[in-house]
């Protein structure tokens, strides 16, 4: 559908342009599809619930085959479970701006600690080819990990003696 399309490129164009983060859920169920609007988009954080009872597998609109969701929280429906990693999302926020690292604060930054701290709940696995399990994502929202990965700070791409942190930067084609 086109429209469903134009709403997912201006949701991922505000996302980018204008750093801002979209947290939404999945539907309930394990036989649903991943909603179109919002859950699909590349640059939204969709959340499931923590026992995988939702919609899962992978996006069919605008780059078809994203996995998602892609975190998952506790209490039973993704209408309780989504509020769950807005809190998370919005203390990380937080911390961010706290932290004085000019990167901190950004939505990919933000993304990508949230995921990076996730846990591995009981039955998680990842399809061969996809780094997220197709009905839990990343994991279970973890705050205390994902403030230890951003708190870390910005690190050099390569340092390994370092157990955590993230970077932020931009690759040119052909790197």
């Amino acid at each position: 559908n086109a429209a469903t399309r134009e709403v997912l490129r201006r949701v991922d164009e505000l996302v980018d342009k204008h750093d801002v983060l979209v947290v939404c859920g999945v539907n309930n169920g394990r036989d649903t599809e991943v909603p179109a609007l919002l859950s699909s988009a590349y640059n939204a954080i969709a959340v499931g619930q923590d026992m995988g009872q939702n919609s899962g597998g992978y996006t069919r609109v605008e780059g078809a085959g994203r996995c998602k969701p892609d975190i998952i929280a506790p209490h039973g429906k993704t209408s309780f479970s989504t509020p769950i990693v807005t809190a998370v999302v919005a203390r990380l926020l937080q911390a961010a701006d706290a932290t004085g690292h000019t990167n901190a604060s950004r939505a990919e930054v933000l993304k990508a600690v949230l995921l990076a701290g996730a846990s591995k709940p009981e039955g998680w696995a990842q399809v061969e080819g996809h780094p997220l399990d197709s009905f839990m994502g990343a994991g279970t929202v973890r705050i205390d990990r994902s403030y230890g990965i951003l708190d870390a700070g910005e690190v050099e791409p390569g340092r390994v003696n370092q157990r955590a942190g993230w970077r932020f930067s931009s690759i040119e084609l052909g790197d």
